[in-house]
């Protein structure tokens, strides 16, 4: 995984470099960007800090003498089930909002139980970290593609047995 991640990464940076000078890719590229890249034409950040956000704390782990079990599928867990599952739950069920944010309660509700159903299994005292990404998420305005993987990643090694 860690080459794969390597290697996807450095396809993407090939394709930011010669985006802007390929009509047909920079048109294909607008149809993802979202409001954090449409003010900049030259770098799609979105798509970089998300295979960022993945691979971090599997990168994170090789360089770790000892971690958490949960630490190298951080990245996966909390983008790949819980962003996703709380997107997918807020977007076509979500009626309450969170104060000052254009996320919902029940997006929210779903990215914490998703997490929680997944990491149970490997360490039955995750609930707390499931908590703290869950409501860091609700609140952040930042690129949470690449905040949620790595707060995660400290809280897991910062509390780590």
């Amino acid at each position: 995984m860690l080459l794969g991640y390597s290697v996807s990464f450095s396809i993407l940076l090939l394709l930011e470099r010669v985006r802007t000078r390929m009509r047909w890719l920079d048109e294909y590229y607008l149809l993802f960007m979202d409001e954090k890249d449409r003010n900049d034409t030259t770098t799609n950040i979105t798509h970089l800090a998300l295979l960022a956000g993945c691979a971090g704390p599997l990168w994170i782990s090789k360089y770790v003498s000892t971690f958490p079990p949960l630490l190298p599928y951080a990245g996966l867990i909390v983008l790949g089930v819980g962003d996703s599952m709380g997107a997918i739950v807020g977007t076509t069920h979500g009626r309450i909002k969170w104060p000052q944010s254009k996320r919902t309660l029940e997006g929210s509700g779903a990215m914490f139980i998703s997490m929680l159903l997944l990491t149970l299994p490997f360490d039955g005292c995750a609930w707390w970290w499931c908590l703290h990404l869950t409501f860091l998420e609700a609140c952040t305005s930042q690129l949470d593609n690449l905040c949620l993987p790595l707060v995660g990643s400290s809280l897991l090694l910062s509390l780590r047995r």
